[in-house]
């Protein structure tokens, strides 16, 4: 099987909690230093005050007393179901075990239909849902072959089943990361990051100068978020305005990854230091970029971010270098642990209801 690499009147929060399980500890890990996982991060020395916003230090860590209630999301005859995509409307994606191990098929989920398997491509044992929009369009994934050797990026919707978007692209290995509520995909294939419309095909988008590049997420503007090597091959968080070259978000003093953006343009992802150190980070085009700090571990990353600038992520605690605690952090206040008392929890999309998906066959509401 391929490896996962994973590496987004108020109506009340949801949250999807995670099982204490080495698959989600390992999908954490991945979330945290997927560029390690393909091919390590070039550290340079810790920011230094100039090139962060002076608002930069981080906020202090509390806990949250928030109350929830769980709905289950079922299985495809399995053990175990991911939720890793949620939609502005509700709709969840991501995979689940079928009763015949080890396969494993992405799926969609609704509250009023339930876990539906979308398949796979090919003969391909195991497939992977990492986006969803609201008109039950969903992308990641799928292995081609009986051996899973070969992974392509795919495109799937009801009336159309799943497309190979790596057929496309060529190359053995693609990846769709993200889908917009018009149908816009980006993701990666090999070294190079790309968009694809029905109507355009696909479009590879430019780089810094670096070997490679990935769109990790995109908005209803079209803003796509990702990362790209500089020449110096450092880590650079980058964003792509529609037709435009990318922005270093870090100025080419940063180091560090984009994960997710809010219609807004507001940007959530990580920076890295030495020692395979992460923190979570935000970055607006009035501050620049912001290290937001931990739960009071070394290490931390921003999954999501709502239209009203609530972010989500996943962070170490005090004594713990796994980064395996799901986080909320207002605007202007500090970053909470979502649940202090249940351990393992993560956080990997979120939609302006404040409803986030990402865990073990549960969808949790937060009151």
């Amino acid at each position: 099987m391929a490896h996962r690499s994973t590496p987004e009147g108020a109506a009340a929060p949801h949250i999807a909690v995670t099982a204490v399980s080495n698959r989600v500890r390992t999908a954490l890990r991945d979330v945290v230093f997927l560029t390690m996982a393909l091919g390590g991060v070039a550290c340079q020395e810790p920011p230094t005050a100039e090139h962060l916003s002076s608002s930069l230090a981080p906020t202090s860590p509390s806990l949250s007393s928030d109350a929830v209630v769980v709905t289950h999301l079922g299985t495809l005859g399995g053990q175990l179901t991911f939720a890793t995509a949620l939609s502005a409307n509700g709709l969840v994606a991501g995979s689940s075990e079928l009763a015949q191990a080890p396969a494993e098929h992405a799926f969609i989920w609704s509250s009023a239909s339930g876990i539906h398997d979308i398949g796979t491509l090919g003969t391909g044992v195991t497939s992977l849902a990492f986006g969803v929009n609201s008109r039950a369009q969903v992308v990641g994934w799928s292995g081609v072959d009986v051996a899973d050797i070969d992974v392509h990026a795919f495109f799937w919707s009801r009336d159309d089943g799943m497309v190979d978007l790596g057929a496309l692209l060529g190359g053995a290995f693609s990846v769709a990361w993200g889908i917009n509520e018009s149908g816009q995909v980006v993701g990666q294939t090999d070294h190079k990051a790309f968009s694809w419309t029905r109507a355009g095909g696909i479009v590879f988008l430019p780089t810094l100068g670096g070997p490679s590049c990935a769109a990790k997420r995109i908005n209803a503007a079209g803003q796509i978020v990702g990362w790209c090597y500089r020449p110096d091959l450092s880590l650079a968080p980058v964003l792509w305005n529609p037709g435009q070259a990318p922005i270093d978000l870090g100025g080419g003093q940063v180091n560090g990854e984009a994960r997710a953006i809010n219609d807004a343009g507001q940007i959530v992802g990580l920076i890295s230091f030495p020692g395979n150190v992460t923190h979570a980070m935000r970055w607006t085009r009035r501050d620049g970029i912001r290290d937001l700090g931990t739960l009071g571990g070394p290490s931390s990353v921003a999954t999501g971010i709502t239209g009203s600038g609530e972010i989500f992520g996943a962070s170490s605690i005090a004594g713990s270098v796994l980064v395996d605690r799901a986080f909320r952090l207002r605007p202007g206040g500090s970053m909470t642990n979502i649940f202090p008392a249940t351990g393992y929890t993560a956080i990997f999309s979120v939609n302006d209801a404040l409803t986030v998906a990402g865990g073990t066959e549960t969808v949790t509401r937060l009151r």
